[in-house]
Parts: C-alpha cells; structure tokens; sequence
C-alpha cells in the first residue's frame, strides 16, 4: 500500500482552532472549552511538540510547548476544582463555607481563562502559526527511529526520577504526581501519534499479569491503539507491557487524587475554620471519611511503582 504524509500536528491545531473559534460566540468561553473537554486535543498536541523536542526547530518547538501547556494547565486548574466541587457536594459532613472555597477558586480560573482568551484573541493566530512553522511530516523512517530512542530515554528517566526515592515518598505534588505525569505522556503517545507506535502480541506468561493486566485494563477503550498501515515505519510497543503502564497510571491517579482531594480540604479547613496543622488534617479526614493518611497514600504509590520498576521490571518490555 502506498505510503501518506502524516501531520498530526497539523490535525491537533485545526481541532483547537475549531473549537476556540466556537468559544468566542459562548457567554462563558472558558466554561464552553472546558465542558467541550479542549483539554484533550491539548494534551495530544502537547506531547507531539514533547516528543519532537530533539528532532527539528527547537525555538518554533519550545514556543508551540509553552502555548498547549500554558493552555493545558489553565483548563485543568478549572476541571481540578470542578471535580472537587462536585465530589465535596455529595458529601454532607463538608462545610458551606469549604464548598464555598472551591467554588471561588473555580470562577478565578475560568475568569483568568476568559481574560487570556480575549487579550489573545483566541488563540486563533498562534494555533495557526504552529500549524504553518511546525509542517512535520510523521511518515517518515529517520524520524520515527529518533523518536523510537527518545521514548526509551523517557522510559529511562521514570526509572531514574523513581530511584531517587529509593527510601519512599514523602510529597504527592513533586514526586507521585510528578512521576504520573511522565509516565502519563508515555501512555498517551500512541493515540497522540494516531498510527506509529503498534501493540505487539506476547504470548509469554508473566507473573504480574493477573494484577497489572486486569479485564478492565484489557478492555478499556483507552488501550486500543489505531493502526495505520500506510506508514513507511512504527514502533513497536509490548500490548502486556503497555497495559500494564495504563493501569500504573490509573491507579496512581486514584492515590494521587485523594492525597490531593485531601490536601485541599485541608487548606480549604484552615482558610475558612482557623484550625491548623493536625487538628485541619484530621477534620479533612473525618469529613472525607478517610482511614489512610497523607504517609499511608504515599506508601501505597511507592509499593506499587517498587512492583513496576523493581520487582518485575515490566518497564524494560515496553519499547
């Protein structure tokens, strides 16, 4: 079959394009962005401009990464607070004023959003522009194979930012969220890349299946990868392994947004009761009705990258 230029870049901008241009008519632009999940196509843009860090202009690379991630961390500073609105709202031992906390702070992003949104006019020219300055063509076999080292090198790096915590962790911002992010962008690539990474079959059987291969991770929607055969070259990804990433970073979001949802009730406590210190973490905790603590999470977040990176080794089958 005959092989196509691939831009997926190029794709990525027109979805952002598109669906800020529709924001401009909505009374509450942020807010239409944020329920239109924009939040996604900036992701998938974001870890392409990552991705090509090494491999082509790094000033236009940089500049196209400042402007999805700027974006990116604007909505999810709208959808942190949103979720959190939502699940302290069913929970009746959470104070009014606490709620009323998450709710200020969830009209301070979208009206911060709002405002970057008309000073830069939608974003219309600059989505643009990274559009016509980054014309990469992905179907190409010199470029997939820096792209194939690269993620190794990523890979590498999880490893060696989870072996500085050898002893466990002790903050679940700088450490267990840090590291859930750069796994993250590994599990993201093959749908961001729409074709170029391929799940290979194993047939061997490993003993860490039955945990880190559940039937909902096999099944999920999120690990069925497109495959474009009109490629000239891919990258093989082990299916075993790559499922395996997908539910370490599922349940590290699971640890990581308690640890969080906790540590904002806490703060939430201490802005709008006085209380401080242990007597705010144990009301947090009583309201959440919670047994683990902030250490016992984090125990749990080191246990299991322990069993991915160190037990099993599961991150050396990957790529």
């Amino acid at each position: 079959m005959e092989s196509k230029k691939h831009f997926p870049i190029q794709e990525y901008c027109s979805q952002l394009t598109e669906l800020f241009q529709q924001s401009i008519s909505q009374p509450d632009p942020a807010l239409f962005l944020h329920q239109k999940d924009a939040r996604s196509p900036l992701f998938m843009a974001e870890s392409l401009t990552r991705v090509l860090d090494e491999a082509n202009d790094k000033k236009k690379i940089e500049k196209a990464l400042k402007l999805f991630k700027k974006l990116e961390d604007a909505l999810g500073k709208i959808e942190e607070n949103d979720t959190l609105i939502k699940h302290f709202a069913k929970n009746k031992a959470i104070e009014k004023d606490e709620l009323v906390y998450f709710l200020k702070k969830r009209i301070r992003a979208i009206e911060k959003l709002n405002n970057k949104l008309l000073e830069k006019e939608f974003y219309q020219v600059d989505f643009n522009r990274v559009a016509h300055g980054l014309p990469v063509d992905f179907n190409d076999k010199v470029l997939v194979q820096k792209l194939q080292k690269q993620l190794k090198g990523e890979l590498e790096e999880c490893y060696k930012f989870y072996a500085e915590f050898s002893n466990g962790f002790t903050d679940m911002e700088s450490q267990v969220h840090e590291i859930r992010r750069k796994l993250r962008w590994l599990s993201m690539y093959p749908r961001s890349l729409q074709g170029i990474i391929v799940l290979e079959k194993d047939r061997t059987k490993y003993k860490w299946e039955r945990k880190f291969n559940p039937a909902s991770e096999v099944n999920s929607p999120f690990n069925k990868v497109m495959v474009n055969k009109q490629l000239t070259a891919h990258i093989q990804f082990n299916q075993k392994a790559f499922y395996a990433l997908n539910f370490v970073v599922s349940e590290l979001g699971k640890i990581k947004d308690k640890g969080m949802e906790l540590e904002a009730l806490k703060k939430a406590i201490r802005k709008t009761s006085g209380l401080s210190g242990k007597a705010a973490e144990t009301l947090a905790l009583e309201q959440l009705g919670m047994k683990i603590t902030g250490p016992g999470l984090l125990q749990q977040a080191h246990e299991l990258l322990k069993e991915f990176f160190e037990t099993h080794e599961i991150h050396k089958l990957l790529v």
